[in-house]
């Protein structure tokens, strides 16, 4: 796994979290474009009176908007799996290094997404030498 896989996690989180959050925007539009009707009234000339009737439908604009919609949030829901099955690796792979200390560095700097500051701070070392063990990890890897 290298350096720019692992870097990637916080903006797969971070993609995961805004699909979600346009899939719930458009789940709400079809909802309210599915109860949004338009009605007429005509006159009924078959008894001989025109009695009056009202027609109710969807406004003509809006025909092909739920199919739109659906077809928007399938294609989230497959980048939203996919986003998520690579942030999956990334942890996984975190979670096989044998090495504790550099386990917890990599959990430290890749998956909760800390400053090097953060990572030396957390871990009781100083940042360049997280940095440095990082960096020699995964250049022997």
């Amino acid at each position: 796994m290298t350096k720019r896989e692992l870097s990637n996690y916080f903006w797969l989180k971070n993609e995961i979290a805004k699909q979600e959050k346009r899939k719930k925007r458009l789940q709400e539009k079809l909802e309210r474009s599915m109860n949004e009707t338009v009605g007429d009234t005509v006159r009924d000339y078959r008894s001989g009176k025109g009695i009056p009737v009202r027609i109710e439908g969807v406004p003509a604009e809006e025909f092909s908007l739920p199919i739109m919609i659906r077809m928007l949030e399938e294609e989230i829901e497959r980048n939203i799996k996919k986003s998520q099955e690579e942030a999956i690796k990334i942890e996984q792979y975190i979670q096989t290094i044998e090495d504790p200390k550099i386990r917890e560095l990599m959990r430290s700097r890749f998956l909760d997404c800390m400053s090097w500051e953060e990572v030396g701070e957390a871990n009781f070392i100083a940042k360049d030498y997280a940095r440095g063990l990082i960096r020699k990890f995964l250049k022997n890897v």
